[in-house]
């Protein structure tokens, strides 16, 4: 199909010479693919390999030259620790937007909570952070408790996620603060995911009746090397 004629096809890098083996990293919007030059045209990124955007709006990264031809590529999408999810999400123009604190995105999010929560640091997408609050009724009992829904990321060697809930807001209550020995927060189940996600869920230790008002956030933990 002649990407010229057809409204089907889009052209998004051009002036390559033989490229190959292309992956998507589709949650940071990422597309790669090495390039065997066997062409000989001296296209950008020959015998080497790129990366771009997946709309083509930053220009193609050339991220090694390997002064062979490869032919196929495979990505890790996991991420161990901060610096490497921002070699992931950040384009090598933008790293100057990777601090910690930042929020390049605008969207209220520092750039940590992104990482922690799975969020994109270059799009506004702060609302999927958020979780989900819900009522639990445990089927034993019969009671009904307040519930928590989240997704955070793991295996990170500096950095972790932990739900906090508070009855009100002057204190908040983790597994690492317990209240006479006891922690606020009940895991009730953690579904693993892609790329070193979990979606969990929590539930308070105290039912809707017995305490009113109760309240859920996520805290994120980061310790820099």
């Amino acid at each position: 199909m002649d990407a010229a004629v057809s409204p089907e096809v889009e052209t998004i890098y051009d002036g390559l010479d033989t490229p190959h083996g292309m992956r998507l990293d589709v949650a940071a919007d990422m597309v790669y693919w090495v390039d065997t030059g066997t062409n000989g045209v001296g296209g950008l990124g020959a015998q080497g390999v790129s990366r771009g955007r997946m709309d083509g709006s930053i220009p193609q990264e050339v991220l090694v030259n390997l002064g062979s031809e490869p032919w196929d590529i495979d990505i890790d999408r996991r991420c161990s620790s901060y610096s490497e999810w921002v070699a992931r999400f950040f384009p090598r123009d933008l790293e100057g937007s990777a601090a910690v604190e930042a929020d390049p995105d605008g969207d209220g999010l520092r750039n940590v909570a992104e990482c922690g929560l799975g969020t994109h640091p270059l799009r506004r997408d702060s609302a999927e952070a958020a979780g989900e609050v819900f009522l639990y009724r445990d089927d034993e009992s019969g009671q009904v408790y307040p519930a928590f829904r989240f997704l955070r990321r793991t295996g990170m060697t500096d950095l972790a996620v932990v739900p906090q809930h508070a009855s009100g807001l002057e204190v908040w209550w983790d597994e690492t603060l317990p209240l006479d020995g006891l922690p606020h927060l009940v895991e009730l189940g953690v579904e693993r995911l892609e790329e070193g996600l979990e979606r969990v869920t929590v539930r308070s230790m105290f039912t809707v009746e017995s305490l009113p008002g109760q309240q859920f956030r996520l805290r994120v933990l980061f310790s820099a090397s």
